[in-house]
């Protein structure tokens, strides 16, 4: 297993603007960015030593650039890949578990990543057809008992590569959910069934980066982690505690790091420093690069009312999916395509009873609901199914045309 971060005695957190500004493609701008991060911490010397095994992580979700906002920038993973080599790191590779039910090695493809590996002869990993081992965590309330990828496992140095991005669900997604792209799709799915916040929280007790480099190159706010809106924010964040990286980056973002319900939860266990005041930031100050985030939720994509909505205990992936269906409507003018809709969904399917959806037309989305739909009523498969792929079926919309930046990929419900 990795080494664990330092997260003893007062973290250091470092912020360093890329200079020049955007486009942010330019890799010597990058890495002089990277490397300055780095230096404000002790240099990149304290992290990987000769002969490491060195796993990068990135947050590649969906195929989609990181001018979206959605994924890493892979000037920066380049840029960590090259400081790996010049410390003698022995094994380096990138690797990632993308978005339930895609294809990583595509999504490899559309970010660029797997040109980094080529160009730099690294190692590229799928998690997902990597090797499990088989991990046991007592005490957790999730993942008592769970499988992670050999990989993972073996790397003497992970270093973490999230965005500084909103997130639906809740305020924001930076290193500690990151880490989330190293589970198979179903722990994936379990934690959306379960519960979120328990399932980062457990998963941050298992695996805790050695370091975290947040890349705010390009951030996204709105209703991300994929949908949201690009914000060029040129901020590199870096520290040895991801949990301290975390909480600076929601200072920048104006977020209040502990109304974060993982890394408040987290906080409580003693798993790192949340609190600014003990926490010291190098670099660039707060205040000199802070740029409050827009947000947007569930609760602020459906309360338009556009259509109906039988919520049977759902859990976070379909909550995501119908926002994310009901968020695309609308950045394609098309929300008519729902007025007469009622959408049931949840963990504890039944049929409407009689008078609900009275006159309307009932759509039954999900895994859990499979069977309750009657001859003439729409049914989206999936768990979580594409919020993507519902609003272009429902509107009729060619899917290779315009709306939301992932509009190609109906198999996003906006979940990682």
């Amino acid at each position: 297993m990795a080494k664990q971060g330092n997260h003893t005695g007062i973290p250091r957190v470092s912020l360093v603007k890329v200079q020049g500004g955007p486009p942010f493609a330019d890799i010597t701008r990058i890495y002089e960015a990277v490397v300055r991060a780095t230096e404000l911490l002790g240099g990149f010397g304290s992290i990987v030593t000769p002969g490491d095994s060195v796993l990068i992580k990135p947050n590649l979700v969906m195929p989609l650039p990181y001018t979206s906002g959605a994924t890493t920038n892979p000037a920066v993973v380049r840029a960590l890949v090259r400081l790996a080599k010049e410390f003698g790191a022995g094994r380096i590779c990138i690797a990632e578990s993308c978005e339930v039910g895609l294809d990583t090695a595509k999504i490899f493809a559309a970010t660029g990543i797997d040109a980094v590996a080529v160009e730099e002869n690294v190692e590229l990993i799928d998690l997902k057809k990597d090797e499990p081992v088989a991990v046991l965590l007592p005490g957790a309330e999730l993942l008592r008992r769970f499988f992670l990828p050999k990989s993972v496992v073996a790397a003497d140095v992970i270093i973490n590569v999230p965005v500084i991005k909103t997130h639906a669900e809740f305020p924001v997604t930076l290193g500690m959910k990151n880490m989330k792209g190293v589970l198979y799709d179903a722990d994936k799915r379990k934690f959306h069934r379960k519960g979120l916040t328990a399932g980062i929280v457990d998963l941050y007790r298992a695996v805790r980066p050695e370091f975290t480099v947040a890349d705010g190159t390009v951030a996204m706010e709105g209703f991300g982690p994929i949908c949201g809106d690009p914000v060029n924010l040129g901020l590199i964040a870096a520290s040895t505690d991801t949990m301290a990286c975390d909480a600076v980056c929601c200072a920048v973002m104006g977020i209040d790091p502990l109304s974060v319900e993982y890394i408040s939860a987290a906080y409580g266990l003693g798993l790192g420093e949340a609190v600014l005041s003990r926490i010291t930031v190098v670099g660039e100050d707060i205040a000199e690069v802070r740029r409050p985030f827009k947000r947007r939720t569930f609760a602020d994509v459906v309360k338009g009312g556009w259509c109906g909505i039988i919520d049977q205990n759902a859990c976070s992936g379909c909550h995501n999916a119908m926002a994310t269906m009901i968020n695309q409507l609308e950045k394609d003018n098309a929300l008519r395509a729902i007025a007469e809709c009622v959408f049931v969904f949840g963990q504890k399917p039944e049929r409407p009873e009689p008078g609900q959806g009275e006159g309307k037309r009932l759509i039954f989305i999900g895994k859990c609901q499979r069977g309750l739909a009657k001859e003439g009523e729409k049914y989206f498969p999936g768990c979580p199914p594409g919020g993507i792929r519902m609003a272009d079926e429902l509107s009729g919309k060619d899917k290779n045309q315009g709306g939301c930046a992932c509009a190609n990929y109906p198999g996003s419900a906006g979940t990682s």
